[in-house]
């Protein structure tokens, strides 16, 4: 079997690959190997709540989270799972500059709502 090239993620402030980024490239991706594609080629995180996902009350493995303060969309990241009470996800993290797995408490305030990405055959 052929080995597969692997690309690895890594924020930079001067570099193309953010959060949103990070999100978008990994389900561009997916889609592509299931035929699928997305309604846009790049959007913020605030226009993927309201114009790009569905929302949904219980995320899957593979939803995504928005964040932010008050009532503004910030940051995306994909959701993996619940632990305890605290909510796990996959995000690209300015504060180390890095890809990482990280929790937030289910009832932190910076959890705005939950999404299924839409996507076109």
């Amino acid at each position: 079997m052929p080995a597969q090239e692997v690309q690895s993620y890594r924020h930079e402030p001067k570099a193309n690959t953010d959060y949103s980024g990070l999100v978008i490239n990994i389900y561009q991706e997916v889609g592509e190997r299931y035929g699928l594609k997305l309604p846009f080629s790049d959007t913020t995180s605030t226009e993927l709540f309201a114009f790009y996902t569905k929302p949904v009350q219980t995320p899957l493995c593979g939803d995504i989270i928005f964040m932010g303060e008050e009532q503004d969309i910030t940051h995306v990241a994909i959701f993996h799972q619940f632990f305890d009470a605290e909510i796990e996800f996959l995000d690209a993290y300015s504060g180390t500059g890095s890809v990482e797995i990280r929790r937030y408490p289910a009832s932190s305030p910076k959890i705005k709502g939950f999404g299924r990405m839409l996507v076109q055959p």
